[in-house]
């Protein structure tokens, strides 16, 4: 087993204190952040480049707890080394009794080391002082305070570099040229606030898989490359891709995009622009350097989903591109994989979709048309999508569901609903009794958002989606319509809303301009203290227009809407991070606005928003309370994850509510694996309805 030296901080301590701390380690050291909480003590290990990267120009008077988002990192375990038993892993935090030790960096040896490590001596991680005035200014520790080391454990590292491109600025249609990919240890000078690539528990020698897309663009040499570098000094090794340039009229900017996985699990993503000119366009003489970037995440601990698909489109053409990221050690195709709607573009596909589903309603048809449907997506599937199901799927353990997260610039077609049956997979898959399905009724499916380029700061939303969200704040939006004779009102919203906040002590606001602009800018309070939500639910009317924006949203009473711009422009993002649940017609689709993801999916997770549920098309008023009620009982009671309870629902279909597809409308963008943690019970004031 081997570890590393850490320093301990404390979650509330002041910004400036922790910055004090740390000011001046290595980038790869390791700190350790420890939160006193209700149910007990948290650790988060974390390299301290992290740690001074957040902090920088923050609020010096903030807790470190209000500038790190624990809530969106995955928590650490802690191994107590007393504990003969116990076999820590990568990534767990060491301690003895309430004193840290260190962090578990790789695997190696074995338990006959643990007499020795059950009395290791002196602690090897410095612990600072408590904060003071004076402690802005402290000396960070240095070795002859980090005390000895325990027998048995050998000083590593974690991985941390940023994902880069090299290619030229311009070219013309029909060269060919090369693509480089690589890291460098340094954030690149046009964008300081870059996010690295971070993984923990690294060997000393990395492999990624690398893989290069890009409209107007073909790869000759296949799509996939393995990067392998060293973990401590990243820089040097590269892989290249060969790209030919398409056809151009005169002069167009198009883009490359370059996805980093390590074991299985999507880490990074680069890209770069190429000016493409026509072969007789004179070159600009004035023609600014070629804009470039990228992001990374640090990777928790087993939190890949079984199979990571990212769809890529150009707004308003027909074709994908579609890339493979499986968990598991899966041949994946070499070539790019592409195929076309059988419409002008994805969104007039999902419109003649959802325009039919809803007419179905009370039909005894119901179930074949919802079998066609499914048929119709299937056609635009390619089989290299089936394959890498059916493989994945037979790499699962028996009886578990796999889990599926589409990562898509395709923000109209319904792929939750695709239609999976022995043409398709082996049928032998399938769970007993089952023979056929929509494939969100069969696996847990979650979407996801590719994150939008800014200028300074990280995009957004960050990839992957987080893995779970604290739901002990919730706040419910109540859709009462009865003073406006001009909506219709509904009672079973109503309902719906009441029950939401009686179970799970949310708090109730109406539908109200008021109310929803307090919401919006986070600045709810309750019993005179703010009030962040970390779950908000809507019981409302929504209403969707893919060709007109400012008719989409949720409608307020008065007749305004809160609608995408709004969103856009809110706070709730940055002040709570929460996971929302539109229980409203129509407004989880997500449409294109100024050649960027729009629709509320995607202003909500574009402001920071960690998950969001919403139906794709009209639902039954008394259904959708009923799946509502039902969805916060599974996650918030059993502790079922949101894209196994979305799964369950959808599985409801034909089952229980004759007539209707409302089971099959919603639309879940998050982690399939989504768990909404909730701390010890409180007392229900009115025993629950």
């Amino acid at each position: 087993m081997e570890a590393e030296h850490a320093l301990l901080v404390l979650a509330d301590w002041p910004v400036a204190a922790v910055r004090g701390a740390v000011a001046d380690l290595p980038e790869r050291a390791m700190v350790v952040i420890r939160e006193n909480g209700p149910t007990g003590e948290r650790h988060w290990a974390i390299d301290a480049g992290s740690v001074q990267l957040v902090t920088d120009g923050a609020d010096p008077d903030l807790p470190l707890t209000a500038v790190m988002d624990l809530d969106v990192l995955p928590e650490s375990p802690t191994v107590d080394i007393g504990d003969l038993d116990a076999a820590p892993r990568p990534g767990d935090v060491l301690v003895r009794g309430s004193e840290v030790l260190g962090v578990v960096r790789a695997t190696g040896g074995d338990r006959s080391a643990e007499p020795a490590m059950a009395d290791p001596g002196p602690s090897f991680t410095a612990e600072a002082e408590p904060p003071g005035p004076e402690m802005a200014e402290a000396e960070p520790p240095g070795p002859e305070t980090a005390g000895a080391e325990p027998p048995g454990l050998e000083t590593t590292s974690r991985f941390r570099a940023f994902p880069a491109l090299d290619a030229p600025d311009e070219v013309r249609e029909g060269d060919r040229f090369t693509l480089v990919a690589r890291f460098t240890a340094q954030a690149p000078s046009t964008d300081p606030a870059a996010t690295p690539v971070i993984v923990a528990s690294a060997p000393s020698q990395v492999t990624f898989v690398v893989q290069v897309g890009g409209f107007g663009f073909t790869f000759p040499d296949g799509i996939r490359r393995e990067l392998t570098v060293a973990r401590d000094t990243p820089e040097g090794p590269t892989v290249e891709f060969a790209v030919v340039a398409g056809d151009v009229k005169a002069l167009a900017t198009r883009t490359l995009e370059v996805s980093f996985e390590y074991a299985g699990e999507l880490c990074g993503i680069a890209w770069r622009d190429v000016r493409v000119l026509a072969v007789d366009a004179e070159p600009a003489s004035d023609a600014p350097v070629a804009a470039s970037g990228g992001t990374g995440v640090q990777l928790g601990v087993d939190t890949a989903p079984s199979l990571t698909v990212a769809i890529r489109s150009e707004p308003g053409a027909a074709q994908l591109e579609w890339l493979f990221h499986p968990r598991e050690d899966i041949e994946r195709p070499s070539q790019r994989v592409m195929t076309t709607l059988e419409a002008p573009s994805a969104e007039a596909f999902a419109v003649q979709l959802m325009a039919q589903l809803p007419a179905a309603k009370d039909s005894v048809s119901l179930p074949l048309t919802v079998r066609g449907m499914g048929k119709l997506v299937n056609r635009v599937i390619p089989d290299e999508f089936w394959a890498m199901v059916e493989a994945t799927w037979k790499a699962t353990p028996s009886g578990d569901r796999p889990s599926l997260l589409l990562t898509t610039s395709e923000p109209f077609v319904p792929w939750e609903l695709a239609w999976v049956d022995d043409e398709v997979v082996d049928p032998a898959l399938f769970p007993p009794g089952v023979t056929e399905g929509p494939l969100g009724s069969l696996w847990r499916v979650g979407r996801w958002v590719p994150p939008v380029r800014r200028r300074r700061g990280p995009d957004r939303p960050a990839v992957p989606p987080a893995a779970r969200v604290e739901a002990d704040a919730v706040a419910v939006v109540i859709g009462d319509y009865a003073a406006d004779t001009k909506i219709r009102n509904l009672p079973h919203a109503i309902e719906e809303g009441k029950a939401i906040a009686l179970r799970y002590q949310a708090l109730p606001l109406t539908v109200s301009e008021g109310d929803v602009d307090r919401l919006m800018n986070g600045a709810l309070e309750r019993d005179g203290a703010a009030y962040a939500p970390t779950v908000v639910h809507f019981a409302s009317h929504g209403q969707v227009s893919t060709q007109q924006q400012q008719y989409t949203g949720i409608l307020l009473a008065g007749g305004r809407r809160l609608d995408l711009l709004t969103v856009e422009g809110s706070r709730l993002g940055e002040a709570s991070a929460p996971f929302v649940f539109l229980n409203a017609c129509q407004v989880g689709t997500a449409s294109t606005v100024l050649s960027t993801y729009g629709g509320l999916a995607g202003a909500f997770l574009g402001t920071g928003c960690r998950g969001f549920l919403a139906p794709l098309w009209n639902v039954d008023d008394e259904v959708a309370k009923s799946i509502a009620l039902d969805f916060y009982q599974r996650t918030l009671g059993d502790g079922v994850t949101v894209g196994e309870a979305v799964r369950q629902i959808r599985a409801g279909f034909g089952a229980g509510e004759a007539g209707t597809a409302t089971p099959l409308a919603y639309v879940f963008y998050g982690h399939p694996d989504l768990h909404l943690s909730r701390g010890p019970a409180q007392p229900d004031p009115g025993g629950g309805p």
